[in-house]
């Protein structure tokens, strides 16, 4: 055999050796082409099954956030309403007149009052406030069967009504004390009238 039949027989069978050998790796590629472009797609659809689940959430989250500050508006609306009720409540009854207000504080501080108290009468509204108020609480503590000290003090005190100051305390026996201590109880049927709630 000579040497070009050798080399022509080497050349042909390096071919085909690399023709065989690159149609392995022409496989290869196309499974590993084929693996990639699955696992691609398989996170992809995660991806997008995820991004769908948190706009949801988000969504979700929005709507609730949108109803809770609806909630809160109306509610302030209702307290603003609330406020406005008892303060006009308050204006009628700071306007009643002047000889019901002077009965219902002499009955008060006669309820309310202690040994050696002093009494201080509000600046405001005191078309009510006559100079017997002290003889008549004390005629009022007498038919309960009570004899107490009590003084008239000139320290200004503001409010409708009056406070009974004594030794380390003072009960304020104003209109406003008295409405705002009994508006807790008073807000949830005013609060049926005005709102219609059952």
């Amino acid at each position: 055999m000579d040497g070009n039949a050798i080399l022509e027989s080497i050349a042909r069978e390096g071919a085909q050796a690399a023709s065989d050998i690159l149609e392995e790796y022409k496989g290869k590629a196309e499974e590993l082409k084929k693996a990639s472009a699955a696992r691609i797609e398989k996170q992809n659809a995660a991806l997008n099954e995820k991004i769908e689940q948190d706009g949801e959430q988000a969504r979700d989250r929005m709507l609730r956030m949108a109803q809770l500050d609806r909630k809160k508006a109306r509610l302030a609306a209702q307290r603003a309403v609330m406020d406005k009720a008892f303060a006009q409540a308050l204006s009628k009854m700071e306007s009643m007149p002047g000889e019901n207000l002077y009965t219902f504080f002499v009955t008060l501080c006669a309820s309310n009052a202690q040994d050696g108290a002093q009494v201080l009468i509000g600046r405001k509204n005191r078309d009510w406030y006559q100079p017997t108020f002290l003889s008549d609480v004390q005629q009022a503590l007498e038919k309960k069967g009570k004899t107490l000290s009590l003084t008239l003090s000139d320290e200004p005190f503001e409010g409708t009504g009056f406070a009974l100051k004594g030794e380390g305390m003072q009960i304020d026996c104003t209109l406003s004390a008295l409405l705002n201590q009994y508006r807790a109880e008073l807000e949830t049927p005013v609060s049926r009238v005005l709102f219609d709630q059952a």
